[in-house]
């Protein structure tokens, strides 16, 4: 796979999988009368910024390079490709398991709060490191 392929799959990955969760927990706010404020508040203040971070690191690197027709056509290895992708899916699975978890068991809001900002941080972190790697310049 080449470091643009990966590149683009994992700002689909990100920013789709976080966005369409942070619009249902809206939506599902003010469709359903027994959601709690509670989790609306936990769930948006704890995914929000993870999700403004990782999105300003790759619009930053888009609009550096907005007059680039070829980016980062470098072959990456079979397992870093595997291991990007794969912790990304599985973190977020992770993070929309506990939510809906949380949305129709109603747990005890500390407990939520813990397991969600435990998640939220090995995302930055995993992110962090994925991104960095594949969204410098000098690595094009």
């Amino acid at each position: 796979m080449n470091q643009h392929k990966l590149r683009t799959l994992l700002v689909y990955i990100y920013i789709l999988s976080q966005f369409v969760l942070l619009i249902l927990v809206i939506v599902l706010y003010n469709a359903t009368p027994y959601m709690d404020i509670d989790l609306l508040k936990t769930t948006l203040s704890t995914i929000f910024p993870t999700f403004t971070a990782y999105t300003i690191t790759i619009l930053s690197f888009l609009i550096k390079n907005q007059h680039k027709t070829k980016l980062g056509n470098k072959k990456v290895n079979s397992s870093f490709a595997f291991v990007s992708l794969f912790i990304s899916v599985v973190l977020i699975f992770l993070t929309y398991f506990i939510f809906f978890r949380q949305y129709y068991y109603s747990d005890s809001m500390e407990s939520y709060s813990l397991l969600l900002t435990a998640i939220q941080t090995f995302v930055a972190v995993h992110t962090g490191l994925i991104l960095k790697a594949i969204f410098e310049e000098n690595n094009q």
